[in-house]
């Protein structure tokens, strides 16, 4: 047997033993509650097991035993929409248990399967039918609307996150996002080099690449907790029903007077004062100081309905629960930076003070806030 071993077949191999542990792992860690890494790890497995024929083919492994040319382990339908899954499974969104966009990927690999059990001629003149071409180019259409949907869905946990809690590092999913984006810009490079610049080191770029997402995605879907909602899957009112021959004066009079706007105002009004009580709740208490302050929190000073709280702060201060704090934190913060005090903290030691988690969190927030860093804030007004 004349097997040629190379460092792109080194690397590929590398990928997938690291990926069948990983995955392996991230399966195992699904049993706890706090973790829903199922569709991660199936992701993991079947993105590993993607190289291995190209590992075969690398190492003239094909030429000893030609019935392993085409292994079922083309997850172009799949891998997308195990990722989907996985983000809708651990995002502060509710979701309905759905699986209707795994269902193209699993009848791909049924395919596959059915067509592995039929003599290789069989199979290689399917696979290299005009036919098959068009399949495999549409399931790279799906991947990328499926990235797309992936990356929607993401902005709205990301929305919705910053509506619920004023401490959002590691509950953002940005490492999610990011992942799609880069591989679905992997996936175009990998259909353009290979038809313009099929080389030796393009090749062994893209396995290292592959080498790196494996790893880095384990690890952080191993740290990544599920990201539950503060508000529940329930709807609540605070209106007390009214009776139904009130709903029909109230009715008449719109109806009558036209008076949608003076409704409108009425209930903006409501809305300011809401925030206003919410807003002496906060600073007479110095609730911002709480470095992992929730809505929950703020809900039962004022005696209001987290949901109602969050729709005032939306439309009165036109921002969300995460802003509106970190605004209190800064004027906080813009105060001891010109006194005394400062001496005796660093930059990072001030925005502990106020009630940020990180350095990185305090000068982002100062910086949109303010315009500048905390430290030319503090020596232009020294």
């Amino acid at each position: 047997m004349d097997l040629n071993y190379n460092i792109i077949s080194f690397v590929d191999a590398l990928g997938v033993i690291q990926g069948l542990i990983l995955g392996s792992l991230l399966l195992a860690v699904h049993q706890d509650n706090r973790k829903s890494t199922l569709f991660l790890g199936l992701f993991i497995l079947a993105y590993s097991l993607e190289l291995l024929p190209t590992i075969l083919e690398d190492v003239k492994l094909i030429d000893c035993y030609p019935r392993l040319t085409y292994l079922p382990f083309d997850f172009n339908w799949l891998l997308f929409p195990l990722f989907y899954k996985y983000v809708r499974r651990i995002s502060v969104l509710s979701e309905k248990v759905n699986y209707i966009y795994l269902y193209p990927g699993i009848l791909s690999f049924v395919f596959q399967v059915i067509v592995f059990c039929f003599p290789l001629s069989v199979q290689t003149a399917i696979y290299e039918s005009i036919t098959y071409l068009i399949f495999s180019l549409f399931g790279i259409i799906y991947s990328y609307w499926i990235g797309i949907k992936t990356v929607r869905w993401i902005n709205s946990h990301i929305n919705e996150v910053r509506n619920q809690f004023s401490k959002t590092e590691k509950r953002e999913l940005k490492w999610a996002k990011m992942f799609v984006i880069v591989g679905l810009l992997f996936i175009t490079c990998s259909v353009v080099f290979v038809i313009f610049a099929d080389s030796f080191w393009v090749h062994l770029s893209f396995s290292l690449i592959n080498v790196a997402l494996l790893y880095w995605i384990s690890l952080r879907g191993i740290l990544q907790k599920n990201v539950s909602s503060l508000f529940g899957n329930s709807t609540f009112s605070n209106e007390i029903p009214l009776a139904p021959e009130v709903v029909g004066e109230v009715s008449d009079a719109v109806s009558n007077t036209g008076s949608e706007g003076i409704l409108e105002e009425n209930e903006f009004n409501k809305q300011k004062q809401l925030v206003e009580k919410v807003t002496t709740a906060v600073i007479q208490n110095e609730l911002f100081k709480k470095e992992d302050l929730t809505i929950i929190e703020i809900s039962k000073e004022v005696n209001e309905h987290p949901r109602t709280i969050s729709a005032a702060i939306n439309k009165v201060q036109q921002s969300n629960f995460n802003s509106f704090i970190n605004s209190f934190r800064i004027e906080e913060a813009k105060k001891i930076l010109i006194s005394p005090r400062a001496e005796n903290l660093s930059i990072e030691g001030v925005g502990n003070e106020v009630g940020f988690h990180s350095k990185s969190a305090f000068y982002a927030a100062f910086k949109k806030i303010v315009g500048n860093t905390p430290a030319q804030y503090q020596k232009q007004n020294s």
